[in-house]
């Protein structure tokens, strides 16, 4: 065995008692250890040039740095077999999967926050509103001042802003989505789905910025909603006779309760 010793490391647990896992950097394995006598346990293949390790919190995972791979591996402590690998950056040599989950947690805390701050005001018009200025506004946003002239220009607010994001989120499918709706239903539910798809986008949006701006153009919104709602009816009635059509055509695919 190369002699050649990375990092030495004794864990002692309940199960794994006086046990050594010894990474070997130059024959890329990790050596298990008796730690009592000192006899040879295992000899587990790992990566290219391991070098730091990690135990994990319940004790049964043992994390190894591979360090020319770019990667953690995850050795299972009950079995000494490589059960998967983590993605790591350049050249890992040692590492803290506490501090990093820490750091993942302080990140993703942060992120929320600033999601649940910024709800109603996804694009950042307030700022605008705040400023009054247009250069700064954009400035603040970290985008060009085309840009947010473009967005200010063309969305009416807030509300308008979140319109256009329902619509965005509902609308027609990718491609592929579709593709797979013809090969599997043929031409015409494939288009079907694609009118279905932006009514239901189009409509949502709308009735959305009607209701929320009803108090400016009252009779407007209920006009538009009322217009949304007889629309959704008239399509749950030609799909209904559609069924009946189908099920007289075919009563054998019918079941009696």
């Amino acid at each position: 065995m190369n002699k050649y010793l990375l990092l030495l490391t004794l864990f002692v647990s309940s199960s794994f008692a006086d046990t050594l896992y010894i990474t070997l950097e130059k024959d890329n394995a990790l050596a298990v250890v008796n730690g009592s006598n000192g006899q040879l346990i295992k000899t587990v293949p790992l990566g290219q040039r391991p070098r730091g390790l990690a135990l994990s919190k319940d004790e049964t995972l043992l994390y190894v740095a591979a360090s020319d791979d770019d990667t953690i591996q995850i050795l299972d402590l009950e079995t000494l077999n490589i059960v998967g690998d983590l993605p790591a950056g350049e050249d890992p040599e040692t590492f803290s999967i506490a501090a990093k989950f820490s750091e993942a947690l302080t990140i993703t805390k942060a992120n929320l926050i600033d999601a649940a701050q910024n709800m109603g005001d996804p694009l950042g018009l307030r700022t605008l509103d705040a400023t009054n200025n247009l250069e700064d506004a954009a400035s603040d946003q970290e985008v060009s001042h085309a840009l947010f002239g473009t967005l200010v220009k063309y969305f009416d607010g807030k509300i308008g802003a979140f319109s256009y994001l329902l619509f965005i989120l509902l609308y027609v499918p990718c491609v592929a989505a579709i593709a797979a709706v013809k090969r599997e239903t043929g031409t015409r539910w494939a288009l079907f789905s694609i009118f279905w798809s932006l009514y239901l986008a189009y409509s949502m949006a709308t009735s959305f910025y009607q209701i929320a701006t009803f108090s400016s153009h009252p009779i407007q919104s209920l006009i538009w909603v009322g217009f949304f709602i007889a629309g959704f009816i008239g399509i749950w009635l030609i799909l209904r006779q559609m069924g009946q059509k189908l099920l007289d055509i075919n009563p054998a695919n019918t079941t009696n309760a």
